[in-house]
């Protein structure tokens, strides 16, 4: 391949490629066509080499709708590859999407629903993936199933969402690693749909909870919620649980509005549990979080909130 080849995307930028630095479209025009250009994310993905922490690779994605297009005993997309970033080239995440119809039971394998299907739009294995400026959902919505938007095989490191909509239903998001960062970024579903890592920060960001317990639970360390914003549309409840089975959460600075009166930290209370809470509003007015166990809430004060900083919670040995 040649060392370097410069391209006009369809919104007039111009980005530089390489071997760490490819171009997807759909509708590759001919004079794009060449190294580092192809026409599906998968092919791109698989070609790409793997990068690094100082160095990561990148597929510049061009504004349109890549259906990963599963079967029922498949998964479309899955990416194998270390330090890999998928980056929208549209003005706005809703330009690139990623996506897929599908859900545990629904067309399932073998047909006689005797077995779930593979339910994620997308899987990704490896450290340091990160996807910026687009949307992975789920459109699968006829009934209440697991519909995931993107998974993992493994437990992995450094993962981030910048400026990115991730829509689905039951368990949006299905992963669980060590350190995950949203910044800006729309995370939609209904229960056990907010997932991430055992140190989780997410970060002005918009939250659409459509049924109870949002969370399965909070895992090892903490997850933090700064500066977010959460809509909530129950229909059988008027009290939210932010999670199942309980963990450390941290509100700092956040706001609910929607149709829920109460809001408590876990379903089923732990003694144990401590959760923190700062500037915390209900329809524009101040709540008190966990009022069935008040020992559970703890305010957020200047003396601990360093515990929680971005730096404490995603910073690692590394």
């Amino acid at each position: 391949m040649d060392s370097m080849r410069s391209l006009q995307t369809k919104n007039g930028m111009v980005i530089n490629l390489d071997e760490r630095h490819y171009y997807v479209s759909r509708s590759l025009e001919e004079k794009n066509e060449g190294p580092y250009c192809f026409r599906s994310i998968k092919e791109a993905a698989e070609a790409i080499p793997d990068g690094n922490k100082e160095t990561p690779s990148v597929l510049y994605l061009e504004q349109d709708v890549y259906w990963t297009n599963g079967a029922p005993d498949r998964v479309g997309l899955v990416i194998q590859k270390e330090w890999l970033t998928l980056c929208g080239l549209g003005k706005k995440p809703e330009d690139t999407v990623i996506a897929d119809n599908r859900g545990h039971m629904v067309n399932a394998y073998p047909s006689d629903n005797s077995a779930s299907s593979p339910a994620q739009t997308m899987i990704v294995n490896g450290n340091g993936f990160r996807a910026e400026n687009l949307t992975i959902g789920n459109r699968y919505s006829d009934i209440i199933t697991q519909a995931y938007a993107i998974g993992s095989q493994g437990e992995y490191d450094c993962w981030s969402f910048e400026n990115c909509r991730i829509l689905g239903m039951l368990d949006t998001l299905s992963f669980h690693h060590n350190r995950v960062y949203f910044h800006n970024s729309l995370i939609r579903g209904t229960k056990d749909f907010i997932g991430g890592g055992d140190y989780a920060v997410y970060e002005e960001c918009q939250i659409e909870i459509f049924d109870t317990c949002p969370m399965y639970m909070a895992r090892e360390a903490a997850t933090v919620y700064r500066n977010c914003k959460f809509t909530v549309q129950l229909e059988d409840f008027d009290t939210l649980y932010l999670t199942k089975f309980g963990g450390q959460l941290v509100l700092d600075n956040c706001s609910f509005c929607g149709n829920c009166k109460i809001i408590e930290w876990e379903l089923e209370t732990k003694k144990d549990a401590r959760c923190y809470w700062r500037n915390v509003t209900l329809n524009g007015h101040p709540v008190a979080i966990s009022q069935a166990s008040p020992w559970n809430s703890i305010e957020l004060t200047k003396k601990i909130e360093g515990a929680f900083s971005n730096s404490n919670m995603l910073g690692g040995n590394d």
